[in-house]
């Protein structure tokens, strides 16, 4: 089982390189926000439910802890039952978490992969990806 991040927007890219670093044993699963629609118009779109389709896409992904950067985190647990659902912005405070928590600790996956999906992409998005995590960009 992996760690996954849900955020809107690419903050969550910094979260996952620091994350990285400090506890890099584990899988981390990256879930972006990206598409245009937001940055036009952010009061049309509802955040608790682009949070929840975050939150399952990391669930299809095999996250058993999520982090969510967005505020909405404690309605958002009570649809996900089966997962724990944590707000964190600093990899200490995951740190920390996994430690209050070895069973969950115990259950996650140790084989160090980064997986990072953005909604939509941009030259931007992708030139960020690059920057940030200092990675290769591969589309699927």
């Amino acid at each position: 089982m992996k760690i996954g991040i849900f955020t809107i927007g690419l903050e969550g890219l910094k979260l996952l390189k620091a994350a990285a670093q400090e506890l890099p044993e584990y899988d981390y699963e990256l879930y972006v926000e990206t598409r245009h629609k937001l940055k036009l118009a952010p009061e049309a779109f509802d955040i608790e439910s682009t949070v929840g389709e975050g939150v399952k896409e990391l669930i299809r992904r095999q996250a058993k802890l999520v982090l969510v950067l967005e505020q909405n985190q404690i309605i958002v647990s009570e649809q996900f039952p089966s997962v724990k659902i944590i707000f964190s912005k600093t990899p200490t405070e995951l740190k920390n978490f996994l430690n209050e928590n070895p069973n969950l600790e115990k259950s996650l996956s140790q084989n160090q992969t980064r997986n990072v999906t953005l909604t939509e992409h941009t030259p931007e998005t992708d030139l960020a990806v690059v920057t940030i995590l200092g990675a290769t960009l591969i589309r699927e």
